[in-house]
């Protein structure tokens, strides 16, 4: 694991070296939480070419980074991603498609799963971005998911059924610490909380905290492997003991 840790970063700033040297934009794969993490937890590494992201949204858990800004570079160049839509032929006779469904029909035409983001389904529907390299394969060769004739196809925007819902949540807590809060956001023992956090697995903004006691800010995004994603909106005054009452969006 370190290892690959290791030449992930290596990959890292070659791409940033040749952003800054060659003044232009470099990209990479979509990379995972964990992947994402590396990158920030060593940004002072980089050469300064800077950093972009996409897709921006919070909720996404599957990035693709633009090494190159306009700040940098004067320039930028536009992410190489296209968003596929797709849906059954025949809505009323297919399948009960998942998640698992989508994926494992793009795996079985030989496509890496770091080329697409996260996928979105809902309704035996599913949208996802991929490398734009890719788009007229899929177009063509993504015919069927189980038993399902499927149709795929360029759209401009997700559409809002695709997107996660917000569900707020309030709680109180004795104070603003990592791992009271997530003990309140995810329903864990203030010791489970703790015990994730010291071992790595709850991520602050994309990058993994291993320190219990670290404060959080509004609009943080707070994530804990196999848990969830929750945006944390502060906190709205105390209870007549002195608790903190805070509140934050669930993603669902």
């Amino acid at each position: 694991m370190e290892k690959q840790k290791t030449n992930e970063l290596k990959r890292y700033i070659e791409l940033s070296n040749r952003a800054y040297n060659e003044s232009r934009c470099f990209f990479s794969d979509f990379l995972t939480e964990d992947q994402l993490s590396n990158l920030l937890m060593h940004e002072n590494e980089l050469y300064p070419s800077g950093l972009r992201f996409f897709p921006r949204e919070k909720y996404c858990t599957h990035v693709m980074v633009g090494f190159g800004t306009v700040e940098t570079l004067g320039y930028e160049e536009d992410f190489p991603i296209d968003l596929i839509y797709v849906h059954p032929k025949a809505p009323k006779f297919a399948e009960n498609l998942e998640h698992k469904d989508f994926l494992g029909a793009l795996m079985n035409l030989g496509i890496e799963r770091n080329a697409i983001s996260d996928l979105f389904v809902v309704d035996k529907e599913c949208v996802f971005y991929c490398k734009n390299t890719l788009s007229d394969m899929i177009i063509t060769e993504l015919v069927k998911a189980r038993h399902t004739p499927i149709v795929c196809e360029i759209i401009e925007s997700i559409p809002a059924k695709f997107k996660p819902k917000m569900i707020p949540g309030t709680a109180t807590v004795s104070s603003l610490r990592l791992d009271s809060i997530i003990s309140r956001i995810f329903k864990l023992s203030r010791e489970d909380a703790k015990k994730r956090i010291q071992s790595e697995t709850v991520q602050i903004n994309g990058r993994f905290q291993s320190d219990p006691s670290k404060s959080l800010n509004i609009g943080d995004t707070i994530s804990v492997r196999g848990f969830g994603k929750a945006e944390f909106l502060g906190s709205f005054g105390e209870t007549k003991k002195g608790r903190l009452k805070i509140e934050w969006n669930l993603y669902s």
